[in-house]
């Protein structure tokens, strides 16, 4: 019995020893607000003039946060900066006749209808009514192996479903067959007690 009133009060002593840092804690704490908010009109009481002080602080905040659309797009900033290019360099006429390496030169740009005049000596291909005939016979082929297609994938989607309907029908016998001998099964044992098993 001693030992149990021993216990109680040594936990008793821990739990008022937790209480005391819990109010000092609270205590340091209660000077760091009065320190924070002691300009803002003092504090009377347990948090008398506290919400006047923390209103002030909401609306100074706030008022900060007011930006303008200029100076919002001003804070987003840019990934890149953005610059105007440059104009290639033009060449000088020696550097092209005497050293201008290799150039690639389109046959278009240099005789087609870009370059201002079209050469009369080049013919070009106007497509009679036979192109439209292969034209027409390559989409006739396009579709008939697609046709074919199609064809061969209801094929063997009906051997599928053929294996899944025989499938089905062994299942269901099977389930009939199952079903026949536990029938019989319960029929056997429904009279005998749990000790004749």
């Amino acid at each position: 019995m001693y030992g149990a009133v021993e216990w109680m009060y040594g936990t008793v002593e821990r739990m008022y020893g937790a209480v005391e840092r819990m109010y000092g804690a609270v205590g340091r704490m209660h000077g760091t607000v009065e320190r924070m908010y002691g300009a803002a009109g003092g504090m009377h009481g347990a948090a008398g003039g506290m919400h006047k002080a923390v209103d002030r602080i909401y609306r100074t905040s706030t008022c900060e946060m007011c930006v303008s659309s200029q100076s919002l797009s001003e804070m987003v900033g840019e990934l890149f900066l953005p610059h105007d290019m440059p104009e290639a360099p033009k060449e000088s006429f020696f550097k092209g006749l005497f050293g201008g390496g290799l150039r690639s030169l389109d046959r278009e740009e240099l005789f087609g209808e870009s370059s201002g005049r079209a050469s009369r000596s080049v013919a070009k291909h106007i497509p009679g009514p036979q192109a439209a005939i292969q034209d027409l016979d390559k989409r006739v082929t396009g579709l008939t192996s697609e046709v074919g297609r199609a064809h061969q994938l209801m094929v063997e989607r009906g051997e599928k479903l053929g294996k899944l309907e025989d499938r089905a029908e062994k299942m269901a016998s099977e389930a009939e067959n199952f079903s026949h001998t536990s029938h019989s099964l319960m029929l056997k044992y429904k009279d005998k007690k749990w000790y004749q098993l």
